[in-house]
């Protein structure tokens, strides 16, 4: 019996168009974010995570950090939901979920603020998770000089 080269050939052709069908849907490996406020020397991903729900969608937002505040993005969409503008460069370093602070359901976020009181003593902001709002600071306890109170790192004198 005689191979059906015509029957091969089509089934072959069939194939290959469904694979770059699979192809040509395909999402990327990754996805590319970008400071949706450029400025010069922003350093925007200086430090970036993901953080809890904060919109209800079910899936977790993402902060990048910058020397001009902290961009929060919607983890599903991508779309910026704010900026927290930053009194000073080290506003950010750290960023964390703080909980409910404000009790209105939503996850709010905690940020160091390691220099902005003279002498780097430090504070850490809290803001509402569903505005970007300012709730409230906590200064260091015993500001000291160089205590960085805020910071992610250890002191190290």
């Amino acid at each position: 019996m005689k191979p059906n080269n015509s029957l091969s050939l089509r089934a072959l052709s069939l194939l290959f168009s469904a694979l770059l069908s699979a192809c040509a849907q395909a999402q990327p490996a990754f996805t590319e974010l970008t400071s949706p406020d450029p400025r010069r020397g922003e350093r925007f991903g200086d430090e970036f995570g993901g953080l809890p729900d904060m919109t209800g969608d079910g899936v977790g937002e993402i902060y990048v950090v910058g020397y001009f505040g902290v961009h929060v993005f919607n983890g599903q969409s991508l779309e910026p939901l704010y900026k927290i503008d930053s009194p000073c460069n080290s506003t950010g370093f750290p960023t964390h979920s703080a909980g409910d602070v404000n009790g209105d359901g939503t996850p709010d976020l905690m940020l160091g603020d390691y220099t902005c009181i003279g002498g780097e003593v430090g504070s850490v902001d809290f803001v509402d998770g569903k505005t970007g709002t300012w709730i409230m600071t906590l200064d260091s306890p015993e500001p000291v000089s160089k205590g960085f109170f805020g910071s992610k790192e250890p002191c190290r004198n």
